[in-house]
C-alpha cells in the first residue's frame, strides 16, 4: 500500500511539472527540447516576401516588398536596391522562429490573439522559387522575443520565439541605404528657392556669403546649418526612375548645386506629398521622397536669416523706467 501511494505522489508530481510547463509556455516561455523551425522551407529558395502592418482607421497599410535578383534585393515598388546584409539579417530571425505545439486550435481565438485576417500586428507573405513552400503568416504580439503565429488557411496558432512583431518594420527606409545625397565636404553651395538665391565659398576654415550687405554681420553658426542641412539629404522611401509631371521637377521648390573643385553635385527638391517632398538627384536614377526636415534648409534657406539679429536698443541711463530695481521713468542713475 505504501508503494503505491508513493508511486502515485510520484505520478502527481509529474503531472503538475506538465501543468506548470504547459503554462509557462501560454505565458511566453519556450522549452527548446521540442521546439522545431516555424518555417520549414529552405531560406535560400526565397524569391520575394513582404511585411504589411496593422491597419489604422480607414486608410489601408503599404506592404513593404522586397524581391531577390541577380544583383541581390531591390524594393519592389521602385527597383531601388536594398541592404542585403540588413535583410539578410531580419530573415535569419524568421527562419529560425521555433514552436512547440499549437496554443490554439479555433478561429474564435484568432482576434483576441492578433492573427485574424481582418486584425493582426503584421502579415507577412514569403515567395520561393517554383512556388514550392509560399507562404502567409499573420503575426500578433507576445511576451518578449516572441509572437503569436498563424499560417493562412490554418486555424492552429503557434507561439513562436526568436522574433518579435517590432522587429517586422514596415518602414521601407528599415531596408535601404537612407543617404540618397551625401556630399561630405563641399567647398561651393549655391541654392535657389522662392526666396532667392543663396552662394556660399568657404575660404580656409570660414564660409562666405555672396552678395552679403557688408553693412550687416553674418552668423557663422546658422551658415553652418544651412551647410549641413544641405549637403545631405535622407530618404524617407524610394518612387522610381520614371519622372512625372505631378512630381514637380518642370519647376522645383528648390534647386541645390554642391561643388569641391572640380567635382559637382545638383539635385532639385520637388512638389510636396502630404508630408514629403520629391527629390531627384543627378548622381542617382531614382527619384524618391523625403520628409520635410530633411529638405528645409533648402526650400527655407533666404539671405536675410543668415545675419546676426540685430540687439535691441537700451534706453540711456541703464534699466527702463518702472522695472524692478530700477529707476522712476525720466531717471537715469544716481547723479553726484
Amino acid at each position: 500500500m505504501l508503494e503505491n501511494h508513493k508511486f502515485l505522489a510520484g505520478l502527481l508530481a509529474f503531472q503538475l511539472v506538465i501543468a506548470l510547463a504547459i503554462h509557462n509556455n501560454k505565458g511566453g516561455f519556450a522549452f527548446e527540447g521540442n521546439a522545431a523551425p516555424l518555417i520549414k522551407a529552405d531560406k535560400a529558395a526565397l524569391t520575394a516576401f513582404e511585411i504589411v502592418g496593422k491597419k489604422i482607421g480607414e486608410v489601408p497599410p503599404t506592404p513593404a516588398r522586397f524581391e531577390r535578383g541577380e544583383d541581390g534585393w531591390r524594393h519592389a515598388a521602385s527597383g531601388y536596391p536594398a541592404n542585403g546584409e540588413k535583410i539578410d539579417g531580419l530573415l535569419s530571425k524568421l527562419f529560425e522562429m521555433k514552436a512547440r505545439q499549437p496554443i490554439a486550435h479555433s478561429a474564435a481565438n484568432h482576434p483576441t490573439l492578433n492573427v485574424d485576417a481582418r486584425g493582426f500586428e503584421r502579415k507577412v507573405g514569403l515567395s520561393f522559387k517554383g512556388g514550392k513552400g509560399d507562404a502567409t503568416l499573420y503575426m500578433g504580439n507576445a511576451k518578449g522575443k516572441s509572437a503569436h503565429v498563424r499560417f493562412d488557411g490554418q486555424d492552429d496558432v503557434y507561439l513562436a520565439r526568436g522574433l518579435a512583431t517590432w522587429d517586422l518594420s514596415t518602414s521601407v527606409n528599415t531596408f535601404v541605404e537612407t543617404d540618397y545625397v551625401k556630399f561630405d565636404e563641399p567647398d561651393d553651395i549655391l541654392i535657389t528657392n522662392a526666396h532667392g538665391s543663396l552662394h556660399l565659398k568657404k575660404e580656409g576654415e570660414s564660409w562666405q556669403l555672396l552678395d552679403a550687405s557688408p553693412a550687416k554681420a553674418l552668423d557663422d553658426t546658422k551658415i553652418k546649418s544651412v551647410v549641413m542641412g544641405v549637403k545631405t539629404v535622407m530618404l524617407m522611401t524610394p518612387v522610381g526612375k520614371e519622372i512625372k509631371p505631378e512630381y514637380g521637377f518642370d519647376k522645383p521648390l528648390a534647386e541645390v548645386q554642391l561643388k569641391q573643385g572640380d567635382k559637382t553635385l545638383i539635385y532639385k527638391v520637388g512638389a510636396l506629398n502630404e508630408a514629403n517632398y520629391y527629390v531627384k538627384s543627378d548622381a542617382s536614377d531614382f527619384v524618391v521622397l523625403a520628409q520635410k526636415w530633411a529638405v528645409s534648409k533648402a526650400v527655407e534657406g533666404k539671405l536675410e536669416d543668415l545675419y546676426k539679429a540685430d540687439k535691441p536698443a537700451q534706453p540711456r541711463g541703464g534699466m527702463p523706467g518702472g522695472m524692478p530695481g530700477g529707476m522712476p521713468g525720466g531717471m537715469s542713475g544716481v547723479q553726484f
